[in-house]
């Protein structure tokens, strides 16, 4: 039976929790919304691994390669909660999240996004 890789604050969470569970195609741009959110203040006070686990689901969705909370809390070990509270979070200030050239490239459709009320 397969071991789920579980993060270990320890270690890289950034790096254990992409590599385990996003294609590599999917990592960049994850790592860029990280980075945005940061910059804008966006779920400030919030653990690395719960912004980690809103990031993948938030990225994911975006780029119409969905993973479901319950994959992304397995392997970053937040609760499923935590990572929708960051969604949402992530979800009512993603214009500031989302490059104009991904979704130009056709990489990205904010339509992707399920609504996030307040």
């Amino acid at each position: 039976m397969p071991v789920t890789p579980r993060l270990d604050q320890r270690h890289s969470w950034f790096g254990t929790a992409i590599i385990s569970i996003l294609p590599v195609s999917v990592q960049s741009i994850c790592s860029d919304i990280i980075v945005a959110a940061r910059q804008h203040g966006i779920a400030d006070g919030r653990s690395p691994v719960s912004i980690a686990g809103g990031a993948i689901y938030f990225t994911c969705l975006l780029l119409g390669k969905p993973k479901s909370t319950r994959d992304i809390s397995a392997v970053a070990g937040v609760s499923e909660g935590t990572i929708k509270l960051v969604y949402r979070y992530y979800y009512l200030d993603r214009e500031k999240l989302v490059k104009e050239e991904w979704v130009k490239d056709g990489k990205a459709n904010l339509d992707n996004l399920p609504v996030a009320e307040k």
